[in-house]
């Protein structure tokens, strides 16, 4: 018997309970994540509500673009929304895609304020090869009830994540069908999801989207998922060093809006470094320790900032980067 989900939500009910879309005002300006994927969604965000990017975090290093002693109180009263980044606090609105419950029941209280996909459905740890396939870009699009301006700004959108290489994917098309016929019930990623698996699409992808991208030195093929018909690869444009690359994510920022015709967000002149202390641990040792406390137990006694289950069998933790800061 195939396991049942929750069907889909009202969308209105969801954007109209996250206040950084209900209460815009409220939000002084946006925490990213380090990849295309990230900076598509800070690019329609900035069209949408005026937004500005005033970090960047990359699950080891928060990179603030104000002081700590100014960024920190904001970031942690809830004035700075979290993009395409799942963080584990109580006073951090955040937008994310992960798996960030290691059972379906887990009542986390750094999770007040998350709008994640997986955890509105239930898909837990226990239920990971059901996790969503797609990108934030997608899933906040779907939010905000808009889709990609042209065809080729919608392949742009496809590849963040390598989202069309799992939508074509074997192991992976029957769970991105399922996700956006059942919960999404979005038409026009239906429409995307049969056109990915063509070799027109990628031939698209690779004329329109791929030679602008890969003069950009972020711009790499990497990942060892390639596409059915050409052989295309991940191309996520990550960065390690924003305050070194600042040019290179500048222009990678105006390739978008060429793209898109959404709008470029301001980005920091310098950076103040917060470092964490991430820790790459077996999901095993995880519900061995777990044992003793319950998951939340666990992540307020480590003082956990952020976790994600990248892998069936490992999780991704990292502790104390807010702490004595």
């Amino acid at each position: 018997m195939p396991e049942i989900f929750a069907p889909s939500v009202d969308r209105n009910a969801l954007v109209e309970g996250f206040r950084p879309f209900s209460q815009p005002a409220s939000i002084a300006g946006m925490l990213v994540g380090n990849d295309l994927d990230a900076l598509l969604c800070a690019c329609f965000l900035k069209a949408r509500f005026g937004w500005d990017v005033l970090g960047t975090y990359d699950y080891s290093n928060l990179w603030c673009g104000l002081e700590p002693t100014v960024f920190i109180p904001m970031l942690t009263s809830g004035q700075i929304l979290a993009v395409d980044l799942d963080i584990y606090h109580a006073g951090i609105p955040c937008l994310g895609h992960h798996i960030i419950t290691l059972e379906p029941n887990d009542n986390l209280p750094g999770q007040r304020q998350a709008l994640n996909p997986n955890l509105i459905r239930g898909i837990s740890h226990r239920r990971f090869r059901h996790k969503y396939p797609l990108g934030a870009i997608h899933w906040l699009l779907w939010l905000l009830d808009s889709q990609p301006p042209t065809s080729t700004a919608e392949a742009l959108i496809w590849l963040a994540d390598s989202a069309f290489i799992n939508a074509q994917s074997h192991n992976y098309r029957t769970n991105s069908a399922d996700w956006i016929t059942n919960f999404l019930q979005s038409k026009w990623l239906l429409q995307g999801w049969h056109a990915v698996d063509t070799l027109a699409f990628e031939e698209l992808l690779q004329t329109k989207v791929l030679t602008i991208l890969q003069n950009n030195s972020l711009a790499r093929p990497v990942g060892q998922a390639r596409s059915r018909h050409l052989g295309l690869s991940g191309w996520q444009c990550q960065w390690s060093a924003p305050h070194q690359q600042r040019q290179a994510i500048l222009q990678l920022l105006n390739i978008i809006i060429q793209l898109t015709g959404w709008q470029t967000p301001g980005w920091p002149q310098r950076f103040w470094l917060l470092p964490g202390q991430r820790q790459r641990i077996p999901v095993s040792t995880l519900l061995r320790d777990c044992r003793a406390f319950s998951f939340a137990g666990y992540l307020a006694n480590n003082r956990v900032f952020s976790f994600v289950f990248p892998y069936r069998d490992v999780i991704n933790v990292t502790m104390e980067l807010l702490e004595k800061k």
